[in-house]
């Protein structure tokens, strides 16, 4: 009767083991963010979205190889996915290739007129090259979707600023204190101790 029993108990077991091994399996696979949605990626590769969170995950380990590459599948899903537009365009940006970003930038706008920080990066952009005429078009027509964006008010004064536009950057800068009361850089800027645009 003893042997029976245990013959019977033995499927049961069996599965017990299996499921606490496929358990403690996927624990492990979760436990670091990136295989979470390495893994959904793997499983569901028509969903947009999924890779968008794959990219947005490599870019805060700093691996932007594989973030350009999810950002990619994502629009190659999507191709109006404005946000991995703008991921891209920040990746080129910061990895100082201008065209990239400036062109991943410019379709982030084609797809959404009201994308403010793909009109603010652009505007820094030109700026950083010298194309103050250009880079002031881009802030303004930020400012004219998000006029309480201090971030844009002080990139538009430190602009007035290089090109000697006193007035103007001293009008901006008291619209940065405005919006955001006792910013150490615009009072630095406004007492005059530095002249550099800071970023």
């Amino acid at each position: 009767m003893t042997q029976n029993r245990t013959i019977e108990l033995f499927p049961v077991i069996l599965i017990l083991v299996i499921l606490s091994a496929m358990t403690l399996s996927r624990n492990a696979l979760y436990k670091d963010g990136v295989e979470i949605f390495e893994d959904a990626a793997f499983k569901s590769p028509n969903k947009a979205r999924i890779h968008f969170n794959l990219g947005l995950r490599y870019t805060e380990i700093n691996y932007l190889t594989g973030a350009k590459k999810a950002y990619v599948n994502a629009l190659a899903l999507r191709p109006d996915y404005t946000e991995a537009l703008y991921n891209l365009g920040v990746i080129f940006d910061e990895a100082g290739d201008k065209d990239k970003a400036t062109m991943y930038y410019k379709r982030t706008i084609e797809k959404d007129p009201t994308f403010v920080m793909a009109y603010n990066n652009l505007g820094y952009i030109f700026y950083k090259h010298e194309k103050y005429g250009e880079a002031a078009i881009e802030f303004k027509k930020a400012l004219l979707i998000a006029p309480l964006n201090a971030d844009i008010h002080f990139n538009l004064a430190m602009l007035y600023l290089k090109t000697g536009n006193l007035d103007l950057a001293l009008s901006e800068f008291k619209k940065v204190l405005k919006l955001r009361p006792g910013d150490e850089a615009t009072i630095r800027k406004i007492s005059g101790n530095t002249m550099g645009m800071e970023k």
